[in-house]
């Protein structure tokens, strides 16, 4: 199911097109005798987000703030879209996107002059940094607080600023330390959406995971540093959904509305491997907003909706009483 338009896949052209958005190639970092990262090897391709795990001190910020260009390594190399940032700095971080787990202090400066610093910053045509301005206030959720003073405004808000101020140049790379910090369902809503947005367009996005919010809702591959070294990496499922059950006293009502809206699923048979008039159908979806918004619409649209909700909780039987989000539902 998608609710947005499908968007083209961006194309950047600078530097080797051969090469992943992010490379990072046996990078050492030592400090006072300590080896801090130890041949650490991380490639990032456009277009997929890719979660960091790892414990407490075991290396993941400053993997991040080496591959930003913040800590130069001991040895070993880094591509961002091609680019060598030890010879082409500016060149480099005009191609990155930055979003420190530390939150700056913002002073009295409003969202709206805070973008539009940003868009100055990165050599912006003014029009299009006006548009692209306008654009993320508007998807970041920013409209009532956009002329507001930043500093005032909850952590949750600042870090949705942050987050459209690293991509407010539709950077080739997008790093994100502990992005979530801070953030309540709705606010990660948000940022899930975004991500998929920028990923859609061919960002390569590398982001810290302290839970495993980030891994279940929208990464394509998980990475795990320990001690500074990179201990394990898998796949993870390409979906990153989760199923929902929908159980209806109208199976053809539902299969057309769903068809009609172009949602995909699949029949739920009755234990004795029957369809009925009544139906329950199988529907993936990425998060809890996405679900609530397809029963609002089955619902406007007359379905009578008999069950709702995540697959594995919702009663299979038809002769069951099952529960929307949670809430007996009414036959």
């Amino acid at each position: 199911m998608n609710n947005v338009a499908e968007k083209e896949p961006r194309t950047h052209t600078s530097g080797n097109t051969d090469e992943p958005g992010l490379q990072l190639t046996n990078i050492v970092l030592t400090h006072r005798n300590r080896t801090i990262l130890d041949h650490t090897r991380l490639g990032v391709l456009p277009g997929t987000i890719t979660a960091l795990t790892g414990p407490a001190g075991s290396g993941k910020t400053t993997l991040m703030r080496v591959a930003a260009g913040i800590l130069r390594p001991t040895s070993g190399t880094i591509r961002i879209a091609g680019i060598d940032p030890t010879t082409q700095p500016q060149q480099a971080r005009a191609h990155t996107g930055w979003l420190p787990a530390t939150r700056t202090n913002l002073g009295p400066v409003t969202p709206r002059e805070l973008l539009r610093t940003f868009t100055i910053g990165h050599r912006l045509p003014e029009r299009t940094g006006r548009l692209r301005t306008n654009e993320l206030i508007e998807r970041m959720n920013l409209t009532r607080v956009a002329d507001t003073h930043a500093s005032t405004l909850p952590l949750a808000t600042q870090t949705l600023l942050m987050l459209a101020c690293a991509t407010i140049h539709n950077p080739a790379v997008l790093l994100l330390d502990e992005p979530l910090t801070g953030l309540d369902s709705d606010d990660r809503a948000h940022i899930a959406d975004h991500l998929r947005a920028e990923a859609h367009r061919g960002t390569a996005i590398l982001a810290t995971a302290p839970d495993s919010w980030l891994l279940d809702e929208i990464a394509h591959r998980c990475v795990t540093i320990d001690h500074g070294r990179i201990t394990g990496s898998h796949e993870l499922q390409a979906t990153n959904g989760h199923r929902w059950r929908i159980v209806s006293l109208d199976g053809d009502i539902l299969r057309t509305t769903l068809n009609a809206n172009g949602v995909d699923y699949e029949d739920v048979p009755t234990p004795d491997g029957r369809l009925t008039h009544r139906a329950a159908v199988d529907v993936a979806m990425t998060h809890e907003r996405e679900a609530t918004a397809l029963l609002n619409a089955l619902t406007r649209s007359g379905v009578p909706v008999y069950g709702f909700g995540p697959s594995n909780t919702t009663h299979t039987s038809l002769n069951e009483t099952p529960t929307i989000h949670g809430h007996e539902a009414t036959p």
